[in-house]
């Protein structure tokens, strides 16, 4: 048996083939011409080959070399192939973002996200009127938060509401404590 190894020798166009009945393993570079013969062998694609057996015998590795041949070629080309849908993905997200930044007319300036946005912002209005309204700092701080979020993607989207909508909450507050204020009864010392 040759002492190929599945190491730094193997060429990355090299292939790994088995005999029919898989007790025996061959990695044989794609390039190699080879010699037909009465020995069957059968590549991991598939591929069928009849070839000389003192011709493939050089090419022979152990189950082990095979083996761990077979993960680093499957760990290449799964990275390889994570790569590019990360990159296809990549190129679809900014695609996504730009159309979504591209007004929907050309005398326009809203984008397709703004009704999304206006959705975003009756969802969250009824916490943030109560937020507001609760006199607790905590709560009043988590509302502008929230609603400076929308207030962003509202702008962003072509809905002018300027620095309006995030300051709302802290409106409210203020609205509370002025009315707790005058229901309180004058002091008059």
């Amino acid at each position: 048996m040759n002492t190929h190894q599945s190491d730094d020798r193997c060429a990355p166009n090299d292939m790994l083939w088995r005999n029919v009945d898989d007790r025996r393993h061959f990695i044989v570079p794609e390039t190699a011409i080879r010699t037909a013969g009465s020995f069957n062998i059968i590549s991991l694609a598939g591929d069928e080959a009849a070839v000389d057996p003192d011709w493939v015998r050089r090419y022979e590795v152990n189950e082990d070399d095979a083996q761990a041949w077979a993960k680093q070629e499957f760990g290449i080309a799964l990275g390889e192939l994570r790569r590019r849908i990360d990159a296809k993905l990549g190129r679809m997200r900014t695609s996504l973002d730009a159309a979504k930044r591209t007004p929907v007319r050309p005398d326009s300036t809203m984008t397709p996200d703004a009704l999304p946005a206006l959705f975003s912002l009756a969802r969250a209005l009824p916490r943030a009127i109560l937020d507001g309204l609760s006199g607790d700092a905590g709560r009043v701080t988590n509302a502008t938060d929230k609603l400076g979020g929308i207030e962003q993607r509202l702008n962003q989207a072509g809905v002018a509401v300027d620095h309006r909508l995030s300051g709302f909450p802290h409106r409210l507050a203020g609205l509370r404590a002025e009315t707790a204020r005058a229901r309180e009864p004058n002091d008059p010392t």
